[in-house]
């Protein structure tokens, strides 16, 4: 199911949770889990409410569309964000190896 692929790896590029979408679409986390498993698909609004809160099209989330909106670079600094400052100085480092 394209929706389930899709959500998830948005999901997981955002270093978003279930619990932070559930609360945005105003739906339990069991609706959620439901939507990564793909046991089931949002409705219209909620989908609407998903691909602003994601910032994907509705029409990339349901296999319409290859093209996403995704800033990388905002995804790979909340990345480095959530790293211990032990690895966020590795990444640091690669990165000046790469400007040498």
């Amino acid at each position: 199911m394209v929706f389930k692929e899709r959500f998830n790896k948005a999901l997981e590029l955002r270093d978003i949770r279930k619990l932070d979408i559930a609360r945005e679409c105003n739906v339990s986390k069991s609706t959620v889990t439901r939507w990564v498993k793909g046991k089931n698909v949002p409705n219209s609004n909620q989908l609407l409410t998903i691909s602003n809160y994601l910032n994907v099209s509705p029409d990339y989330l349901l296999g319409n569309s290859d093209e996403t909106t995704w800033d990388y670079r905002e995804i790979l600094i909340i990345k480095i964000m959530h790293l211990d400052p032990f690895k966020q100085k590795k990444v640091y480092d690669f990165i000046e190896s790469l400007n040498k």
